[in-house]
């Protein structure tokens, strides 16, 4: 009769242990795949799981760079509005503004794109944006609010 409690109880304690190393398996495979496929299907598997939390916000993280990339190859106003629509507080948000910006200097008249108190031929110039990869010319009135000076009166 103890024999069969304690080996029922092996069994159980065995199953436990069977249980999560297979989750942390199964974790560590899909963080190795790292796609957005890959984490849903371990969140479909595993609904309240140890790792629920973070492979929920690695699924947000792709898909925003997923969509980051889109607007990039787009590289229009509108694929810039729609990411920022959709993604108001991501990560590229504030390079996404500066690129709808710099299209609407680029499309304002050459007297109206100059910032006040500055010369008419400013130019715009280029940063990089958190990919590592260069990007859209940033406005001069923009880069000039952050070189330090102050402004003349």
């Amino acid at each position: 009769m103890i024999n069969r409690k304690v080996v029922a109880g092996l069994c159980a304690v065995m199953l436990a242990f069977a249980g999560c190393s297979r989750q942390q398996s199964d974790w560590q495979k899909t963080r190795e795949t790292n796609t957005a496929e890959a984490y849903e299907q371990y969140l479909k598997k595993y609904p309240s799981g140890e790792f629920t939390a973070q492979a929920q916000a690695r699924v947000k993280e792709l898909y925003e760079e997923r969509d980051w990339q889109k607007a990039r190859d787009a590289d229009t106003p509108e694929a810039y509005q729609a990411f920022l629509k959709q993604y108001p507080e991501g990560k590229w948000t504030e390079e996404a503004r500066i690129r709808v910006e710099n299209f609407t200097l680029a499309q304002a008249p050459s007297g109206a794109a100059a910032p006040a108190g500055g010369p008419a031929t400013a130019r715009p110039r280029r940063i990089t944006d958190p990919s590592g990869t260069s990007s859209a010319p940033i406005a001069a009135s923009r880069a000039r609010k952050t070189d330090g000076c102050s402004p003349t009166s």
